[in-house]
């Protein structure tokens, strides 16, 4: 027959816990039993299956709750800044642009400076003197027939150097106008 727990301790069968837990579960539903061994199952922490790879990872640890507000908020501290940009272009264009225009600058007069010296050299000789026509010379012994080819070149090597100067000095103009650091024109 079954009694009432306290009866059970009353009744001196052992120390009083052991058969008063005895009478319980002697009459407690197998479910609440089942129920009680997956608690406990559960409570010690995820089962980890022999290391026969068909087990699957125990899942991830829930993350803790947050407000939504503070989801919606940036992080203390956090700055954003957008990459420094003048006229649309960031530093490395500026650098490249005032890079291309030195070096077209700089070809163009060095181009010159080889005509210039290869003209001066052919009017030392005595060759550029022998080619012209005996009459009707030249007045200036740069127009001799020899040299024309050369004088026609280094013109069009001065309006380069022209041309890549004004550009260069464009790109200044256009770099001051957007507030372009120094630094950046090197």
């Amino acid at each position: 027959m079954r009694g009432k727990p306290h009866e059970t301790l009353d009744q001196g069968h052992g120390d009083g816990f052991e058969s008063g837990l005895a009478a319980r579960s002697a009459g407690a539903a197998p479910g609440v039993l089942f129920v009680l061994a997956l608690l406990v199952a559960f409570a010690s922490g995820p089962v980890r299956a022999a290391d026969d790879g068909s087990s699957q990872p125990a899942p991830p640890a829930p993350a803790p709750a947050v407000p939504l507000d503070r989801l919606l908020e940036l992080p203390q501290g956090f700055e954003l800044r957008p990459p420094e940009q003048r006229s649309g272009q960031g530093e490395a264009e500026w650098r490249r642009r005032f890079m291309e225009a030195r070096a077209q600058a700089e070809e163009a007069r060095a181009a010159l400076e080889r005509s210039k010296a290869e003209l001066a050299e052919l009017a030392t000789s005595s060759d550029a003197w022998t080619v012209a026509p005996p009459v009707g010379a030249p007045a200036a012994s740069n127009e001799a027939p020899l040299s024309y080819a050369l004088r026609q070149r280094i013109n069009r090597e001065e309006a380069a150097v022209n041309d890549s100067e004004r550009r260069l000095r464009d790109l200044e103009v256009e770099a001051n106008l957007a507030d372009v650091p120094d630094e950046w024109r090197r």
